[in-house]
């Protein structure tokens, strides 16, 4: 009988629990929609050294809005928050040891891979991207990865 009581108890606790995150991801997301890119980029700045987790999301709603961005400007911030989306998670990945956090950062390297090809950064990116298949011991997609680009510095010499 106390043991039935103890294992209610934490599964009245857990979905509490969950009920409170779900509230406060939902109010984060409202919240959002009352913020101004800058509000989101400087939320996104003060979050990012210090704990990363907490700058992705804010960095996820500058993507949102940015987008179908056609101006050059918004464009150059698309492309930095891409790249930086990137970077948090593999910050992440370092703070935790969490392989998915890796998984979750691949198609952000990705679409700034193939959006961006003419950026300095680009090679970096795909090293990155390598890096963070490595992380996830995904064996055979790190190999491709970084054999394309050791061909890519192979060619340029």
């Amino acid at each position: 009988m106390y043991f039935s009581i103890r294992v209610s108890s934490l599964a009245l606790l857990l979905s509490l629990a969950s009920i409170v995150v779900d509230t406060e991801t939902h109010l984060h997301a409202e919240n959002f929609a009352a913020m101004s890119l800058v509000e989101l980029g400087q939320n996104a700045d003060n979050f990012y050294a210090s704990n990363p987790v907490k700058a992705i999301p804010y960095m996820v709603e500058i993507r949102q809005r940015l987008v179908n961005a056609m101006s050059e400007e918004f464009r150059s911030i698309y492309r930095e928050n891409l790249y930086r989306i990137g970077l948090a998670y593999m910050r992440c990945f370092q703070e935790t040891g969490n392989q998915e956090q890796l998984k979750l950062g691949i198609p952000y390297w990705d679409e700034f891979i193939n959006d961006f090809i003419s950026d300095e950064r680009h090679r970096l990116a795909m090293l990155n991207r390598a890096d963070s298949y490595y992380g996830a011991e995904n064996w055979l997609a790190a190999i491709s990865n970084y054999q394309h680009v050791l061909q890519l510095y192979t060619e340029q010499l």
